[in-house]
Order: structure tokens, then sequence, then C-alpha cells
């Protein structure tokens, strides 16, 4: 049974890349060997008529017809033979039992025992390909040397030469077999890596989006969770006011008005300062900026809304920056609005400058601002929770890094660096 199920699986034949062009190569091999060695018969017996006239010349042309047919089957019925190992096994013997039929009846139809080796090749695996070709090299150097219609010295040296031939066949066969190996080897850890790399590019985006949620989180609750539990108490105190409360309570109602005065006034300051921070959020998570335009237009409207939102002077620029990947504008967008974010809670900045341009085959993102700069161990993370390890995710995800320079008096410089092979759509053509 094990023998059975083993002939049923399919074969994996010595030349099983480039299979099309190997059997075109082996049909025509076959097709000149037989024209050759009907040629030689021909010499020999002086016409072609003579070749085949004689009852034994019918017999050839009989096993000639047969070969040709199952040579022609083969080309077509390829794929299904090697489906199967015996169907291969099979079709292979019978072709060579054809072959060695026409040899017995014409020694010239030797030529096309060289075709059939690559038959094998092309039908056969390795080991029955070697098993193969010891036979057909034993069996070429029979016909040759005249086993069994006397053997002569004059043969036998007609007969060292076919060895050889067997000999450098078998050694380029052997070659491929290796040669395929590698090949194989190759491959597999080629797939292996691949799926390797899908695996932790898989990771990196599920770690990307637990840093985001992370990072959304901590931004609720050290912003809009704390304003909104300032408001309230802003508010309660307010209503302690209107309700007379206040350790003095003669106080006349306008007294009282202008005592919770103040604390509506907070109030309302706290809820405007968390109205923004919702729009930042989501701003963030969801940037329907980008579906207005293109990449550059749209950083340089939320550059121009940003300066017109803060008073502080902003300028934008752009070069040289072909279409990118959808990952990338999400990243870059989202990397100038954390950027600007921070300049604006923390750099006390009069000026930013934001560039968008490609240098040494990567594309760079630089937001600089003339501020007092960051701590320098604070790596550009903040008390609130609004650093830059959600950049930095986002940006390594796409093979980029993220820079942060403290250039002291000047200000801070911050730069988003990702490779343009990775996250460009169609590549910059080199001047000329």
């Amino acid at each position: 049974m094990v023998i059975l199920d083993s002939l049923r699986e399919p074969i994996e034949p010595l030349f099983a890349r480039n299979a099309p062009m190997w059997l075109r190569v082996w049909a025509l091999t076959q097709l000149a060997a037989l024209v050759a060695a009907t040629t030689f018969a021909t010499r020999r017996t002086g016409s072609v008529a003579a070749v085949f006239a004689s009852p034994s010349g019918k017999i050839v042309a009989l096993a000639l017809v047969l070969l040709i047919a199952w040579h022609v089957a083969g080309l077509l019925a390829h794929k299904w033979l090697v489906r199967e190992r015996w169907r291969s096994i099979a079709f292979v013997a019978s072709c060579f039992a054809l072959i060695v039929w026409a040899c017995y009846i014409r020694r010239e139809y030797t030529f096309l025992i060289f075709g059939a080796l690559l038959q094998m090749c092309v039908f056969l695996s390795f080991a029955w390909v070697a098993g193969a070709l010891v036979a057909l090299v034993l069996l070429a150097v029979g016909s040759v040397a005249g086993i069994g219609q006397g053997v002569t010295n004059a043969r036998l040296i007609n007969a060292v030469p076919v060895m050889m031939v067997g000999v450098i066949v078998g050694t380029v066969v052997l070659y491929i077999h290796l040669s395929n190996r590698h090949a194989a080897v190759q491959d597999d850890l080629l797939r292996r890596l691949d799926s390797a790399q899908n695996d932790l590019a898989a990771r990196a985006r599920e770690a990307g989006i637990l840093e985001e949620r992370q990072r959304l989180s901590r931004d609720l609750h050290d912003t809009l969770a704390q304003g909104f539990t300032s408001v309230i108490a802003q508010l309660s105190a307010a209503e302690l006011v209107l309700q007379g409360a206040e350790p003095n309570p003669g106080s006349a109602p306008a007294d009282q008005t202008s005592l919770a005065a103040p604390y509506l006034a907070r109030a309302q300051a706290v809820s405007r300062a968390s109205l923004s921070e919702i729009r930042r959020l989501v701003l963030a998570l969801r940037p329907t900026e980008l579906s207005d335009g293109p990449l550059t237009l749209t950083l340089d409207r939320v550059v121009r809304q940003w300066a017109t939102l803060h008073g502080i002077v902003a300028t934008f620029g752009a070069s040289d920056v072909p279409e990118l990947v959808q990952d990338a504008e999400v990243t870059l967008l989202r990397a100038t609005q954390e950027g600007l974010g921070n300049v604006a809670r923390h750099a006390a900045a009069k000026n930013v400058s934001v560039r968008l341009s490609c240098v040494d085959d990567l594309v760079l993102l630089e937001i600089d601002d003339d501020g007092r700069g960051i701590r320098e161990h604070s790596n550009g993370e903040d008390s609130g929770g609004l650093g830059l390890s959600g950049m930095r995710e986002r940006a390594g995800a796409l093979g980029g890094h993220v820079i942060v320079e403290n250039n002291g008096v000047r200000g801070t410089s911050l730069t988003v660096a990702l490779p343009l092979a990775t996250v460009a759509i169609t590549p910059i053509r080199a001047e000329s």
C-alpha cells in the first residue's frame, strides 16, 4: 500500500524549472536525432526507400510513427503525466521501449537515446534519472560495441566516446540537481523570510494599534477627564455662590453674581480647551483632510490654520515629493499635527518652519521652531502624555525614524525620515 500511495503522488522532475522550454528542447533534439539517424541509414543503404522498403524497414517505420505520436502526446499531456508518479514512469518507459526497438532493428537510431536523456530530466526525478542514465549508457555502449554480434577492437574504440558522453551528461545532470536543491533551499528561506517579515509587520501594526489606544486613553484621562472634573468643580462653586452658601449670607444678589463670575469664566475656558482637545483627537483618529487634495496642500492648510489659531508665524514648503502611499501620508500628517501641537504647548515660539522634501532617497518632514527647546531628559515627551512615542511607532512601521534635536536658544528641530523606496508609489526620475 505504501508503494502504491507513493506511485500516486506527484513527481518533481529534474527540469521542473522552465518545464515548457525544456519540453521544446526535448522535442527539437529528438527531431534532429531522427533526421540524423535517417540520413546515416540512407547513406548506408543508398536511398530512403531502401531503408524502409525491407521487412525490417517497415517495422522501423512503424516504431518511428509510434515514437513520434508518443512524443507529441508527452508534449501535450506533460502536466497531466507529472501529477502522478506512475504516469511519468510508464510514459518514459514506453518511449524507451520504442527507442530500443528502433535501435535493435537499425543501429543508426541509437541517436534517439540522447534525446531520451532530456526526456528523463523533463518527466522524472533525479533518482530515476540517475538510474536510467546508467542503463542507457550501458545500452548505448553495448550497441556500439556490437555485443552479440562479435566484439572487435574497433567497435570497443567506437564505444569510448559514448561512455565519455555518458559521463559528461551524468555530470551535467548532477550539477543541475544540486543547483535545483540550492535554489529550492533559497526559495524556502525566502518564503520563510517573507512569512517572518509579514508576521513582524502584523505584530508591529498590532503594537502600533495598542500604543495608539493607550495614547488615546492617556489623552482622554489627562485632558478631557481632568477638564470635565475642573468644569464640574467650577460650576459647583458657582452654584454655591448663587445659592448664598458663601460665608456672607447677607450679601446682595449682585455681589453673589460677581462672586460667581470668576468660577463661570474658568469653567467656560476649560470647556473651550476641552473642545479643542476633542477636535484634536478626532483629527488624529480620522485625517479626513487627506481626501480633500494632495498631501502638500493638506499640510499647507494645516500649518496655516494652526498659525491663525495660535497667532504664531508659520511657513510651509515642499519640493520634489512624489506621490506617497496612504500610510506614509497619514504618518506625515499626524507627525505635523503632533509637532505643531507640541510647539504651541511648550515651545513659546514666535516662528515655525515646516518643510517636506526628498533628500538622499529619504522623504523628510522637518519642523523647526525658535522657542525655548526641550529638556534633554524629556526625550520629547511631556507630562501630559503627548509625546513622540506614537510618532516613532508610525514611522518605524514604514522603516523610518524620528529625530528630535535641541538647538538651545534657537529652539527645537523635529525630523521624520521615511525611506523613499518603501513609501513612494512612483519614484522620482533623475534629471538628465
